[in-house]
């Protein structure tokens, strides 16, 4: 970049910063700039693609414009001399289809869809810039939601379904029939389960299943304990077949409907929170395993200490204690 401005005479200042895979370059006319993140790829593992990727970010200002992730070098070269010279946004797109190519995909979607199906109009949709070119789109109707994250960069979208803020599966749609399956979800408000047996990438599971029976909260604490199941079940150690044991006979009492299950490194915790993640003052109970002995400490860290992993009476009685209180 430095040597191609250097080489061209142009009017712009540049500067070079990074190490290893990781560079950002900046550069900038008067009020015009453009920032240049880049990653060298080449070191990824049977990686048979791309070698480097850029993240370009044009500002005005100090104020970003644009934003795009391109793997072609020379286009992002001429991209910054294009901004920086002629600031212009309307040049920019004209010129190079990877400048706010997520922004661009999302928004020829949206149009699409409210013109195929008028009565997706009655849904909010919010089109949120997470930065670095990716790009939210949320379309959701009173509990129900869905949305795309993109860079544009890829022909089919990944989309999530969610009910009362909880994603209940996410999958990779068929752009074709997108619209349609927004249409009879949000707004004629069909179950999942009926349009599971229409569209194959329409997932119908356990979650999805608790939701439409009425069981929603239940279905997500089972949800998160088999989650927390087959995070332990990936860890090595001499232990922890007795910790997948005593998960095992925790659920056989029923504590996984009632219970959020969830970790912390490798500290297993209990707590009655609706979603992920505790509040300040929350009441839990976080069990630290070793081998032949097992910790509990609660909120106000207070211990207990035992010398196997195993539900014994007392540490039911912790647990029916927990289970005393609300739903946060």
């Amino acid at each position: 970049m430095t040597n191609y401005l250097s080489e061209k005479g142009l009017p712009i200042k540049s500067e070079l910063e990074g190490a290893g895979v990781h560079w950002n370059c900046i550069c900038e006319s008067e009020n015009a700039r453009v920032s240049i993140y880049s990653c060298d790829l080449s070191y990824m593992r049977d990686n048979k693609g791309n070698i480097e990727e850029f993240i370009v970010s044009f500002f005005l200002e100090d104020n970003e414009i644009s934003c795009g992730r391109s793997y072609n070098r020379k286009k992002v070269i001429e991209s910054v001399e294009n901004w920086v010279l002629k600031k212009s946004k309307s040049e920019l797109y004209t010129n190079f289809s990877f400048v706010d190519k997520g922004l661009r995909t999302i928004k020829q979607l949206e149009e699409n869809w409210l013109i195929k199906y008028p009565n997706l109009k009655k849904s909010n949709r919010v089109i949120d810039n997470h930065g670095s070119g990716i790009i939210r789109f949320e379309i959701n109707n009173i509990v129900r939601a869905c949305w795309f994250t993109t860079t544009g960069e890829n022909k089919k979208l990944s989309i999530s379904f969610s009910i009362d803020e909880c994603i209940l599966f996410e999958s990779v749609a068929k752009n074709d029939e997108i619209a349609e399956v927004l249409n009879r979800f949000l707004i004629k408000k069909e179950s999942l389960s009926s349009l599971s047996k229409e569209f194959n990438w329409i997932i119908s599971n356990d979650l999805v299943k608790a939701y439409e029976n009425g069981n929603g909260i239940e279905g997500e604490f089972i949800d998160s304990w088999n989650s927390i199941t087959r995070f332990y079940e990936e860890i090595n150690g001499d232990y922890i077949n007795d910790v997948l044991s005593f998960i095992s006979n925790l659920r056989s009492k029923g504590f996984d409907k009632t219970l959020r299950a969830g970790q912390s490194l490798y500290t297993f915790i209990l707590s009655k929170s609706r979603r992920h993640g505790l509040m300040e003052n929350q009441k839990y109970l976080a069990f630290s395993f070793q081998k032949d002995k097992m910790i509990i400490r609660n909120n106000k860290n207070e211990e207990m200490s035992f010398n196997k992993i195993e539900l014994n009476s007392e540490v039911e009685s912790l647990l029916n204690t927990l289970n005393q209180q609300s739903i946060e």
